[in-house]
C-alpha cells in the first residue's frame, strides 16, 4: 500500500482467486484489502473472467452498479468518463432489496425515483459520446448485478466500495457485495472507494 501512495499510482491491476467462506475469513483477501484501502481505482480480474484481454481493454460495454451511497458517487463519475472516452454503451443498474414482511413500501414504488436519479448521472453532453441505459432490479444486489453483466455481455463492471476506515474489518467479511461480484464476475471489475 505504501508504494501505491508513494508512487502516485493511477490504477492498480490485480488478479484474485475469489476465495469464499471460511477459507477467506481465515486467510483474508489481499485484493479486497487493497481495493478497500487504495485511493486509486483497482481493476480486479477474478477466477471466472471469460472476457478476452482485447475486449476488456476496448471497454465497449460498461456496467455501473449504482447504490446511491457516498461510495458509489466516485464510481458514477469514473464509469461515465470511461464510457465517454471509449464511446461505449453504459448500463447503469440499481438493485432494490426485496420487500420484507411488514414493510409498507413495495420495491416497484421505488423504481420510478431510481430511474430518474440514474438518468441524471449522464449529462446531455455526455450522451453525445456514449449511449446509456438504466435498469432497476429487485433481489440480492450481487446476484442481480452479476445477472445483468452476463445478460448484457458487459466488458467491465464499475463499483463503489466503502473504504476500510468506514467499516473496520470489512476486507475479511466473505458476504460483502463487492467480494461476491469480484469472485463470480465473468469480466474484470473496477472498484473505487469513497
Amino acid at each position: 500500500m505504501r508504494s501505491i501512495e508513494k508512487d502516485g499510482t493511477d490504477l492498480v491491476v490485480m488478479g484474485t482467486h475469489g476465495r469464499r467462506g471460511v477459507e477467506k475469513l481465515l486467510i483474508g483477501s489481499v485484493a479486497e484489502n487493497v481495493l478497500r484501502s487504495a485511493k486509486c481505482p483497482v481493476l480486479t480480474v477474478g477466477p471466472n473472467v471469460r472476457v478476452s484481454p482485447e475486449r476488456a481493454v476496448a471497454m465497449k460495454h460498461i456496467l455501473l452498479a449504482a447504490s446511491f451511497s457516498p461510495a458509489s458517487d466516485a464510481a458514477v463519475a469514473y464509469a461515465v468518463s470511461l464510457a465517454q472516452e471509449n464511446q461505449a454503451l453504459l448500463d447503469i443498474v440499481h438493485v432494490i432489496k426485496p420487500q420484507k414482511t411488514g414493510e409498507i413500501v413495495h420495491p416497484s414504488d421505488l423504481a420510478a425515483g431510481c430511474l430518474g436519479r440514474m438518468r441524471s448521472f449522464v449529462s446531455p453532453e455526455a450522451d453525445l459520446w456514449c449511449e446509456s441505459h438504466v435498469l432497476v432490479e429487485v433481489g440480492d444486489p450481487a446476484e442481480q448485478i452479476l445477472n445483468v453483466a452476463k445478460t448484457r455481455c458487459s466488458d467491465l463492471i464499475v463499483l463503489g466500495v466503502k473504504g476500510s476506515d468506514a467499516f473496520p474489518g470489512a476486507g475479511h467479511l466473505p458476504w460483502t457485495t463487492a467480494h461476491k461480484i469480484i469472485a463470480a464476475a465473468e469480466c474484470p471489475v473496477i472498484t473505487l472507494r469513497e
